[in-house]
């Protein structure tokens, strides 16, 4: 579930940038939420819930980005062999104490080095406003760091101290098909001279696709029972998180009510509150907070 994409290097005017999709069941929903912790970081983010039943990663901030311009997108990996008992509080608590406790790359990795509570296990792309970034590949116990340039990421581990992953629709040759196919993207041309087209051009890409599959290859993901939900683009610098309900592509279908285009939000100032519902529509106080960003 979900294809990560980062990189160091600068586009227009905007800085670094990490980006997402997000893919699920399509009883999984998400919306975006701004809001100030009784102590900590203010932070913008998507929050996951599912229409029936309990996901693994309820409640979990699952994308984010905080006042102190330090930001995250995560991508799902369930270990396979390791006890899942631990000392971590919940999903939902954990994954907001990331984006409201740290201001940098190193104070996440900080947090995340003994490991995550079952449903927040797998691959935390990780960039700030000094344009640190890295990957830190998460189990229950224990966590290994990359730092690099750019990063693609999709559902499973590549280091081989950390426990097999479960097999499932999303690892296997899903998994490693699109994070191929968005690096190969990723290194397509300099970035510099189109900006926000080329994170969308990625996130959208179809190579991979086949209509008889409940999940597909492609990063835009139109599988019968699972795919892309919403993504996402996180510009650390400028201090911006782009959000974007439904297939990155805009395609709408029985299935989703794709937008036409990105909306942002500012990380720092500005109204708090629910900016979205999980059915994609803006809320008073989104409309209100929403820049337009073709």
């Amino acid at each position: 579930m979900c294809t990560l994409v980062g990189t160091r290097h600068p586009i227009l005017t905007y800085g670094s940038f990490i980006a997402s999709t997000s893919d699920d069941p399509y009883s999984v929903h998400n919306y975006v939420v701004k809001r100030t912790p009784k102590t900590g970081l203010c932070f913008i983010g998507t929050i996951v819930t599912q229409s029936n039943d309990t996901a693994p990663w309820e409640g979990m901030v699952s994308r984010g980005l905080n006042e102190a311009g330090f930001g995250f997108t995560f991508s799902y990996v369930g270990p396979e062999l390791e006890d899942a008992s631990n000392i971590y509080p919940d999903v939902a608590s954990f994954s907001e104490g990331l984006i409201t406790k740290a201001a940098s790359v190193e104070d996440a990795i900080q947090y995340l080095r003994h490991g995550a509570p079952s449903g927040a296990t797998g691959n935390y792309l990780l960039l700030d406003r000094d344009a640190n970034l890295a990957v830190v590949e998460v189990s229950l116990r224990t966590s290994v760091v990359y730092y690099g340039e750019h990063f693609c990421c999709t559902n499973t581990w590549s280091d081989y101290r950390l426990p097999r992953n479960l097999p499932s629709v999303y690892t296997g040759h899903s998994s490693q098909h699109r994070r191929t196919r968005a690096l190969e993207l990723l290194n397509t041309g300099t970035g510099v001279e189109d900006g926000i087209a080329k994170v969308h051009r990625i996130l959208s890409d179809h190579q991979g696709h086949a209509d008889e599959m409940n999940y597909t290859f492609a990063i835009c993901n139109h599988g019968k029972s699972d795919g892309t939900i919403s993504s996402e683009i996180i510009f650390p610098q400028k201090g911006l998180f782009l959000y974007r309900y439904g297939r990155p592509c805009g395609k709408r279908d029985d299935v989703m009510h794709s937008w036409s285009e990105y909306v942002a939000f500012q990380a720092k100032g500005g109204p708090e509150g629910l900016m979205t519902t999980t059915d994609g529509h803006l809320t008073e106080v989104g409309a209100v907070s929403a820049i337009s960003i073709r």
